[in-house]
This record gives structure tokens, sequence and C-alpha cells, in this order.
């Protein structure tokens, strides 16, 4: 993935609203497979420039909207929405900033579930929407600040 790094971040933005994002990343992973790890050097002598720079700030916030899947509904961060997208992944962990505290998140499949913890500061509330193939337990979709540990269970039958 390295050498599309700038484009397929740039790329991800259209075709996310369109569900297409799992397809698009496993084809470019098939592709990459077989890349040579001197352009994985390549690239890290690039982050110098201050054009590759600039290109490679986009990976940090769509990772956090994506894979963590949390964006701001509200001015100010009162209202979160969070909505991982696994796509082809075992698990992702991460802490996104925000004017209210640090909001924690990770997720990690286990069996037939998608197990999430969450951390909201005070004064935040999030609201949570299931993975495709997966389901929010009763309850489960408006959580208030606070820790909490949901278990996302596949639904049968549904691809992912």
């Amino acid at each position: 993935m390295f050498r599309r790094a700038p484009f397929i971040w740039t790329a991800r933005q259209p075709i996310d609203p369109l569900g297409y994002w799992n397809q698009f990343l496993g084809g470019v992973r098939r592709r990459d497979d077989g890349v040579n790890r001197s352009d994985a050097r390549r690239v890290e002598r690039d982050a110098a420039d201050t054009a590759t720079c600039r290109q490679a700030a986009a990976p940090v916030y769509q990772l956090s909207s994506t894979a963590l899947g949390v964006t701001p509904l509200e001015p100010g961060c009162a209202r979160l929405r969070v909505a991982p997208q696994p796509a082809d992944l075992d698990w992702a962990r991460g802490v996104v900033p925000t004017v209210r505290g640090d909001v924690s998140v990770g997720w990690e499949r286990r069996d037939e579930e998608l197990h999430v913890d969450l951390t909201l500061p005070d004064g935040v509330e999030a609201t949570v929407v299931a993975p495709p193939g997966h389901r929010l337990p009763a309850g489960g979709e408006r959580l208030p600040s606070g820790q909490r540990q949901l278990r996302l269970p596949r639904i049968a039958g549904v691809a992912i």
C-alpha cells in the first residue's frame, strides 16, 4: 500500500459512502502483496519532503474515522458517532483527542462477535452504529460518558 498512500486516502472519501471501501481495500492489498520492501524505505526517505508530509497526515484522520469509526456529530464533540469499519482487519485500538478529552476505542474479532471497548470523557455521548454483518445489543445505540464494553454478534448469513 505504500506506493499508493496519497491516492488511496483521497479515493476513500467518495467510495466509503457507497459501501465499497472493504472491496477497494482488499483489491489494493492483493496488488501490493508483492511490494518490494525497498518501496517502504523510499517512502520513509520521501517523508522529509513537505509535499509528502501534507499527504501523509490524511491516514491519521481516515483511520480514526473508519477503522475506529469516531466522527463528531456536533461542534465541540458533545455527541459523537462511533461506527467501526473492520474491513479485513482483526483488531484496531486507538485514542481520538477531542476538546472534551480523549475518546478511546478498541475492537477485536472473537469467534462470531466483534468486541468493542469504548471510553467517552465527561460531557460526551456516542451514537454507536454496528458494522455491516453485525448487530447492536438492546440499549447499545446511544451511550453516555464512561467506559463500555459491547459485544456485537454477527448476523448469520450476512456477508461481512
